[in-house]
């Protein structure tokens, strides 16, 4: 089967883990990272047990800051999705093409070109029309669906530096350890808004289902990428947001209005744009962000 078949795959996956977590809003949303982490966790380790590697990597300094801006991207994505409409919160997370050209040009000093200039203002051009839904109740968890795709694009750029390295395994098992030491803290905290609370049973299921789902989605990613070049089959990974419009729709009514869709369509095609060179941007900054970790 070709890449195509398993990117179109992972994004079904994907939407499951969405319907999951935006179907448990009585669990807060670092519990329900708590569970993503430990699937990931458990299931990296036990194939790495299995397949006889070591899980400790070599590079750690820059595993632990690939789970640190991981989970970070992980808490406020899984905040918005429990709190924004389906589609704006997973349209929002496409804009990481965007800031991976904005981080590129910061370390890499090479400015953009007119084109991908054209693509980062016509986004943020896109998410203002976002930014009006329900109001201004939803302002500020919008401003954190943007932040969230800021540390999804840094995550995505340190992962490009770990690929020489490490075993893809290991980088998960990394991603997974971190998680549940950045949200075991808040769980314990006395926050009622963010502390421990059991889940019932359907509340576990919708975790354990969530978890799973999300591993799916991660190892059909995988296969894809090994199958095809990336340049052939990045765009089908937009189909998550068709998948969002839809299932928004039908199970929970969330009716968009023309801006909406006009400004979910904006932010699609402009990181379509900027990802035609996203790729190779983001190699030089892994390259330079490995440099600096040999350095210190």
């Amino acid at each position: 089967m070709s890449g195509a078949y398993y990117l179109i795959t992972s994004t079904l996956f994907l939407t499951v883990m969405g319907i999951c977590i935006k179907n448990a809003p009585g669990v807060p949303f670092p519990e329900v990272v708590f569970f993503r982490s430990l699937v990931t966790l458990v299931f990296s380790f036990s194939i790495l047990k299995l397949k006889g590697l070591s899980f400790f990597g070599v590079d750690r300094k820059m595993l632990v800051v690939r789970g640190i801006t991981g989970t970070i991207a992980l808490l406020l994505y899984f905040m918005t999705l429990q709190k924004l409409p389906f589609a704006v919160a997973v349209t929002l997370q496409y804009l990481s093409p965007i800031f991976t050209i904005l981080i590129s040009a910061l370390l890499l000093k090479e400015p953009p070109t007119r084109l991908q200039w054209f693509a980062v203002t016509v986004a943020f051009f896109g998410v203002s029309l976002i930014y009006n839904v329900k109001l201004s109740d939803f302002t500020l968890y919008a401003s954190l669906g943007v932040l969230a795709s800021v540390f999804s694009a840094i995550s995505y750029i340190t992962i490009r530096s770990l690929n020489k390295t490490e075993h893809p395994l290991v980088v998960v098992f990394y991603f997974g350890l971190v998680g549940i030491l950045i949200v075991s803290p808040l769980l314990a905290s006395p926050l009622s808004a963010l502390a421990w609370r059991t889940p019932n049973a359907h509340e576990f299921m919708l975790m354990l289902l969530m978890g799973l789902a999300a591993q799916g989605a991660q190892y059909c990613i995988t296969v894809a990428y090994q199958k095809s070049k990336a340049p052939m089959i990045a765009n089908f990974t937009y189909l998550n947001v068709v998948w969002a419009v839809l299932v928004g729709e039908f199970l929970w009514a969330e009716h968009l209005t023309p801006k909406n869709v006009i400004g979910i369509s904006i932010i699609i095609v402009c990181a379509i744009l900027a990802s035609l060179r996203t790729l190779s941007l983001s190699g030089k900054v892994a390259t330079k962000l490995t440099k600096i970790s040999d350095v210190d």
